[in-house]
């Protein structure tokens, strides 16, 4: 039975906002997110699929159905690994602001696109946000923490 697009999006959302992100920020299509998220529900167990870009692409094929076989197959490969290039850095940019925020005993600095990423997933879940309703990079790193 085919899966509609309504109900790709809603097994999307229920994925980490990080995971979203990356996964948007390196354009693949709706197919190609539900299928990771179908899978993977967090930046840190997809990062997780490979070691090398070699493998990731592996990965793409056999787990998430992007044939080689097509130009567009092709190009939603490319987005998985792009995918999992930005999870895995974004991953090491997060574990590394983690340790040094306890090392010094401060809350940590919120990332850009974690930023990005969060008020994505709200937009995309109540609609457009006014500049009042958005909450400042302060209030939500400690409310991250």
């Amino acid at each position: 039975m085919a899966v509609s697009d309504e109900d790709k999006r809603a097994a999307v959302a229920l994925a980490n906002s990080d995971l979203q992100y990356v996964l948007q920020e390196a354009g693949a299509d709706l197919s190609t997110q539900y299928a990771v998220c179908s899978l993977h529900t967090t930046i840190r167990r997809f990062q997780a699929i490979a070691d090398t870009r070699s493998e990731a692409r592996q990965a793409a094929a056999r787990d998430f159905g992007c044939s080689s076989d097509t130009a567009a197959g092709r190009q939603q490969q490319a987005a998985v690994v792009a995918a999992w290039e930005l999870a895995k850095e974004v991953s090491a940019k997060e574990v590394e602001l983690r340790a040094e925020s306890k090392v010094l005993g401060q809350p940590r600095v919120l990332q850009v696109q974690e930023r990005q990423a969060m008020l994505a997933a709200v937009t995309a879940v109540h609609g457009r946000l006014n500049e009042g309703e958005t909450p400042s990079a302060e209030y939500l790193a400690l409310k991250a923490e």
